[in-house]
């Protein structure tokens, strides 16, 4: 009879730990849109668009030096169903900085797995990514990005010395 409580307790407390999963995953997808105009807004618009899957509309947010870097089909082929791991993430903003018309973006990414049917904690994992944004026509644009496309910026050769006269 014991052994019977102990499975209905630890079935309950599962299902509680699962349902405060999917509750935190989906309260996440209220938050206030940031105003479009800011570096701020930009990123989060473009890992939206990411998250639905919107890759026509992600791309639209690159510089032209990143698109310049990685065609649409780079740029899709990379994500493949990588965008599918975008869903599974929650974002939080850490900080940004503006320096004339170019800015960095700074976020958290978390990651949270389900726990197991032996084990009773939830796992989560978390870094950090950056984005580079420049201003074009008054408008914020990627120009690099860390995570979940990266665009890496070629190495230029140093100016030969000069010689003189």
């Amino acid at each position: 009879m014991s052994n019977r409580w102990l499975i209905i307790i630890g079935s309950i407390v599962a299902i509680l730990i699962v349902v405060s999963v999917i509750v935190a995953i989906s309260t996440q997808n209220n938050l206030p849109i940031l105003s479009e105009d800011t570096p701020e807004g930009t990123v989060q618009r473009y890992l939206q668009a990411l998250e639905r899957d919107d890759l026509t509309l992600a791309y639209s947010y690159l510089s032209v030096s990143a698109k310049e870097r990685k065609t649409f089909q780079e740029f899709s082929r990379e994500l493949g169903f990588g965008s599918k791991e975008v869903q599974q993430r929650q974002v939080t903003l850490e900080k940004s900085r503006v320096f004339g018309n170019t800015a960095e973006v700074q976020v958290t990414i978390s990651e949270f797995r389900p726990s197991g049917p032996l084990t009773f904690q939830p796992s989560e994992n978390s870094f950090q990514s950056n984005y580079s944004l420049q201003k074009q026509d008054g408008k914020w644009f990627i120009s690099d990005a860390s995570w979940p496309v990266y665009f890496p910026v070629p190495i230029k050769p140093p100016h030969p010395p000069q010689s003189g006269p």
